[in-house]
């Protein structure tokens, strides 16, 4: 499976939906995605629509309360799951931000702005 895939499943959980949205058409990926996780849902996009069309496409599909976003590229989420379902908790929450660590074990600056 594409290594985000794997990755969201492992932190939270062999019962989440799984939904791709391939934004690289014929890389192969779908086609990888669909023997690992036969009960995922794919969007095979006919060129690269760009990131937020493709995030856009699966929140208009979902019916979840929840939103892991995770890009194929991570290898591993340090963590807990039942924290970040825990901040939610909190009613002023909206969203949750990581942070990021490249290989070499640096942080990654990855956002502009914290959410508010």
């Amino acid at each position: 499976m594409c290594s985000g895939g794997a990755v969201a499943r492992a932190f939270a959980g062999t019962d989440i939906g799984l939904i791709l949205v391939d934004n690289s058409p014929g890389d192969g990926a779908a086609d990888v995605v669909r023997r690992a996780a036969p009960d995922a849902t794919i969007i095979a996009n006919v060129s690269n629509r760009g990131y937020a069309a493709a995030v856009n496409q699966a929140f208009e599909i979902t019916e979840a309360e929840l939103v892991l976003l995770v890009n194929p590229d991570v290898r591993r989420i340090s963590g807990s799951f039942d924290d970040v379902l825990g901040a939610f908790g909190d009613p002023s929450v909206g969203a949750v931000v990581t942070q990021l660590v490249n290989v070499a074990g640096e942080v990654q600056p990855h956002c502009i702005r914290a959410p508010r």
